[in-house]
Order: structure tokens, then C-alpha cells, then sequence
């Protein structure tokens, strides 16, 4: 009787509501700069005036992110 109840449940859709990943677009446009002035922390440059996180690697992150 435990495995009748059961078999209605739909396995895939459970695990993927588990799994925290969503599919579709981004709701509105985010770019680095809106990033940097959300968290600023990651645009501090050094005495020189070199940023102290890459740029290449703030991109990096901001597409992994983004996607």
C-alpha cells in the first residue's frame, strides 16, 4: 500500500525543487557595475590604484553568476 502512494509522486520534479536550480530568464538587466555598487568590497584598488580582484576575474564570476 506504501508503494501505491507512491507511485503518483513524480520522482524528477522533486528532485529538481530539491536541487535549488531554476530555470528561465533574469528578471531585469544586472551588469558588473550594478554588482560593484551593491558590493563595493570587490571594487577596493590598491595604493597604486590597481583594482585588488582582477577585473577578468570579477567578469568571470559575474557570468558564471549571471547565467
Amino acid at each position: 500500500m506504501y508503494y501505491n502512494a507512491l507511485s503518483d509522486m513524480d520522482v524528477f520534479g522533486i528532485i529538481a525543487e530539491a536541487s535549488n536550480i531554476r530555470c528561465g530568464g533574469n528578471p531585469t538587466d544586472y551588469t558588473l557595475q550594478t554588482f560593484l555598487a551593491e558590493y563595493p568590497q570587490f571594487a577596493v584598488v590598491d595604493e597604486t590604484g590597481q583594482p585588488i580582484v582582477p577585473c577578468v576575474v570579477l567578469q568571470a564570476w559575474f557570468n558564471l553568476a549571471y547565467a
